[in-house]
């Protein structure tokens, strides 16, 4: 077969008989010519050839008209492949599109006003989803009848890969270099519409050869209505597209979906709204989950196990639609290192980093990976911030770790930034408190893991609980994580004292008890101004609690070791305090004493109106 070939290449006929094959009925017979040997022939059926074409081996040619098959003696048959009748496979149907109406109707307007839409997002947020419910929107199905088609290119390295899947979708089987023209010819014999999902499959592995299949098949644009489904934030080399990026689902429309494919009885339960937050409106996730809640009578378990497992419960098949891991790991392996490298990062982050502030957390080196990744849609952009969403932060936190180095850069830039927290409550405290708000999920979550191995990062643990205090942020478990580490006196100390502070803002009764055991630690290591501070704070415990006599002692006792260190601010607080404790000559000098010291530390006039507060305090 292989000579043959080779002299059909070679012996082809002239141009004014190379006409193209057209389809023609299918013929069961076979005609020969004359024979004077033995015949090869393993086709027993074969579509009549349309044209001549030349057979032969050896030095042995001859021309064949339409019909005819040649065959030399101890030759073999040359004839063009087999083509079956196949209809075209139908648009695949959607059951359940909940929260994307908007969308939808976007992509169903761009349509029918001739335009190339491509439906934009991450991993698991419904763009085929969408592309498939808007092939099934009324107006779609009356204009288009049965010529809407989805072709996924998922799996094809080039664009010829989706002109083979898409001549199986088409019913076109046939093989040859003439393929794309008939693939051509049909979508443009009559309107239609035609998705290529997945599309950033041939765009990565073959930008130039995707790009012109686009055209060609815009070519036509009131004839082949385009919709291209891309994992990313935009299609790279296709211009003028209306481009549509997909948002989570709000967490109304996130609810829905869970209910109506768990079921109604779910409706009610109150692990419901929790459970689905935590998805955080990735509608394949939300999907996938509430599929193992079909057979529960409640959540709780559910709930449970997803904080446990996370993404390892969405993994049921090694597809892309049955399992999210799946999904997200097609995105990574088409990452740059650089990306990676970010992505790795992004995951450690809760809630991300500030609109193109990612220098907060990421070396400048990651730049471009940040850029990636922002192009890749796998981090979410809200107007303020950029983030990875949980499901994809999950899987990538638990699949990926970040290489020493960068995990190193990015513990470093996190005590940077916590260590401002040593100036609230100084000049300039308000300014580092509105920086630190946004940060500090992303602060605890890093310094949690971070100090198992590091210790030396306690030390800035009291100036984070000092921001706790101030602003309400948080539980105190990350101090009590890093009182249990803490390396040196100095800070078991610091962070005992702070513990008992918060305690005792949020009204806890061990705040006596913390007070007391950061006293002696104080003493031991001949901090007098943290042994006094211990004292007033005891103090304050038993003002609150009207124990008025305990309180003037212990004020008292911290009085003398502020004027020991010379300590004026601190002396003007606890004269205010003894102010209220006394009576008499007592409270006289006591007021006194408050005003003078004010007045030579020069207090603003709101420090003056708080000691004033405490002083009159009834």
């Amino acid at each position: 077969m292989g000579l043959a070939l080779a002299v059909w290449q070679w012996a082809r006929p002239r141009p004014e008989h190379s006409k193209p094959v057209e389809s023609g009925p299918v013929d069961s017979s076979v005609s020969i010519n004359t024979i004077t040997g033995p015949v090869v022939a393993p086709v027993a059926q074969a579509r009549s050839v349309g044209g001549p074409m030349v057979t032969g081996t050896g030095n042995q040619v001859r021309v064949v008209e339409a019909g005819a098959v040649s065959v030399e003696a101890g030759g073999q048959v040359v004839l063009p492949a087999v083509q079956q009748v196949v209809e075209p496979l139908p648009a695949p149907a959607v059951d359940v599109c909940i929260g994307r109406d908007e969308p939808v109707a976007r992509v169903v307007d761009g349509w029918l006003s001739g335009e190339l839409v491509a439906v934009l997002g991450g991993p698991g947020i419904g763009k085929s989803t969408v592309l498939g419910r808007a092939l099934t929107e009324a107006r779609m199905v009356s204009l288009f009848g049965d010529r809407r088609f989805v072709v996924s290119c998922e799996g094809a390295p080039s664009a010829d890969a989706v002109v083979d899947k898409l001549a199986l979708v088409l019913g076109l089987v046939h093989g040859g270099p003439g393929l794309r023209n008939l693939v051509l010819a049909f979508v443009r014999r009559q309107p239609c519409v035609l998705v290529l999902d997945n599309f950033e499959t041939v765009a990565d592995a073959d930008p130039d050869g995707a790009h012109t299949l686009v055209r060609e098949l815009r070519a036509s644009p009131a004839d082949v209505r385009v919709g291209l489904g891309y994992r990313g934030g935009a299609v790279p080399g296709i211009h003028g597209a209306l481009d549509i990026r997909l948002n989570p689902l709000t967490p109304e429309a996130a609810v829905d979906l869970f209910v109506t494919t768990a079921g109604e009885q779910h409706r009610g339960d109150p692990n419901l709204a929790p459970l689905v937050a935590e998805l955080d409106g990735v509608p394949l996730a939300i999907v996938l989950l509430a599929g193992l809640a079909r057979s529960m009578s409640t959540l709780a378990t559910l709930r449970s196990a997803w904080q446990d497992k996370h993404t390892a419960l969405l993994h049921r098949h090694p597809t892309r639609t049955s399992s999210l891991p799946v999904s997200i790991e097609l995105s990574w392996d088409t990452l740059t290192p650089d990306a990676r490298s970010a992505l790795t990062l992004a995951a450690l982050l809760p809630d991300g980093w500030p609109t193109d502030g990612h220098t907060t957390y990421l070396p400048d080196t990651l730049n471009a990976g940040v850029i990636e990744l922002g192009t890749r849609a796998l981090l979410h952009d809200d107007d303020t911030r950029q983030r990875c969403l949980a499901p994809i932060r999950e899987h990538i936190r638990t699949q990926h770790t970040p290489t020493p180095q960068d995990h190193r850069h990015l513990v470093e830039k996190v005590r940077t930034l916590a260590a401002q927290a040593d100036r609230i409550g100084h000049v300039g405290g308000a300014a580092v408190t509105a920086e630190l708000v946004p940060e500090f999920t992303n602060i605890t979550a890093i310094l949690t893991t971070a100090l198992d191995h590091n210790p030396t990062l306690a030390t800035i643990i009291p100036g984070l609980v000092r921001l706790q205090m101030f602003t309400g942020l948080g539980t105190p478990r990350l101090a009590e994580h890093a009182l249990t580490l803490a390396p040196t006196t100095p800070d078991k100390a610091a962070i005992t004292r702070a513990l008992a502070q918060l305690y005792h803002a949020r009204a806890d009764d061990r705040a006596r008890e913390l007070f007391n055991e950061a006293l002696p630690l104080y003493r031991k290591i001949g901090d007098v101004l943290g042994e006094a501070n211990c004292l007033s704070n005891l103090g304050q415990v038993e003002f609150i609690e009207s124990r008025n006599d305990r309180a003037r002692e212990l004020f008292n006792r911290a009085l003398i070791l502020y004027q020991q260190i010379r300590d004026r601010y601190s002396q003007a607080i606890t004269h205010a305090y003894l102010c209220r404790l006394t009576t008499g000559d007592q409270r006289t000098i006591h007021r006194r004493k408050t005003n003078q010291l004010a007045d030579e530390i020069k207090l603003d006039l709101n420090t003056r109106g708080a000691l004033q507060a405490i002083a009159d305090h009834e």
